[in-house]
């Protein structure tokens, strides 16, 4: 795994499914993003800070993962689905916060998944690691230097994620 370095980790089933229920449970519709079908243009609303999900987030993963002992930042919570056609081409994260003495972690909760499409990330040799993520997981990267994308969903299913950072 050298050759991913910026990669941080891969929590399998971090969340039962009851507990994954819950979170889809907790999202209000009017929040819920896309990511529009055959393009990566995405329309994806922050939550409020006071969601419910927020403090869903705070109480069930945060005490379950390591990397999280930082500041979780309350506003930049986001639900994205991805449906038919949907992908988000291979991008590099960059963020005004981003300092050397100051990492962020990207963390990625699958909420439902029912497609064929896949987070794949390039090291820094060209090689690329395929990960397919269930309900329940949990990947968490740090958001600047690796590479990374969702392939295309090319069956009828759709992928369901609540996306967030701690600093």
């Amino acid at each position: 795994m050298d050759k991913f370095k910026f990669f941080k980790k891969h929590y399998k089933a971090l969340l039962s499914q009851d507990e994954v229920q819950q979170f889809v449970s907790l999202i209000p519709f009017e929040f819920g993003g896309y990511v529009a079908p055959n393009t990566r243009r995405m329309q994806c609303p922050m939550c409020p800070k006071t969601s419910p999900v927020v403090s869903a987030i705070e109480t069930m993963i945060l005490p379950r993962t390591e990397e999280c002992s930082q500041l979780f930042d309350k506003s930049r919570v986001q639900f994205r689905k991805y449906v038919q056609t949907s992908f988000m081409d291979w991008h590099v994260d960059f963020d005004q916060l981003g300092k050397e003495n100051f990492p962020i972690f990207e963390l990625i909760l699958t909420l439902s998944n029912t497609t064929d499409s896949f987070t794949e990330f390039k090291g820094e040799d060209g090689s690329i690691e395929q990960i397919y993520t269930e309900p329940g997981d949990l990947l968490i990267v740090t958001r600047h230097g690796i590479a990374h994308r969702v392939t295309e969903v090319t069956n009828h299913g759709e992928l369901l994620i609540l996306m967030f950072r701690c600093i």
